[in-house]
């Protein structure tokens, strides 16, 4: 599920540590916002590693869980852009390896593609490629 986190820590310290921890799961797109992809036991993960840095009366954090419809409706003005969810950036990166004829499953619409067919778009180590 794709969730936004944000969050407002009045201590520097505790900040900087609630950052670092949401680093370990998402995207940080603005200082304390992040965009996570995450399971329900990651997430659940993630609010109980974050409840040990954060003081309860004075901070929060907020968690917003997007169902399909809406995170495609997410809309970025300026720069940035949406995080991609990291298993199909892995996937593609591993792509980008793959000899160029070898036949790989494609996880935008689950069809099996030759790579070659990807022509001028193929990636190089460590690309993304926006399918």
């Amino acid at each position: 599920m794709f969730v936004i986190v944000c969050y407002d820590i009045t201590d520097d310290r505790r900040r900087v540590r609630v950052g670092s921890e949401l680093e370990n799961f998402g995207s940080r797109v603005q200082y304390s916002v992040f965009e996570c992809h995450l399971e329900e036991p990651q997430l659940r993960e993630l609010q109980g590693r974050l409840l040990t840095l954060i003081d309860e009366e004075e901070d929060h954090v907020r968690y917003y869980a997007l169902c399909p419809k809406d995170e495609a409706a997410v809309l970025v003005d300026g720069l940035g852009r949406k995080t991609p969810d990291w298993d199909y950036r892995v996937v593609l990166e591993c792509i980008s390896l793959s000899a160029a004829h070898s036949v790989k499953r494609m996880p935008n619409d689950g069809k099996h593609l030759p790579i070659s067919s990807l022509g001028q778009h193929l990636p190089t180590h460590g690309q993304i490629l926006d399918l």
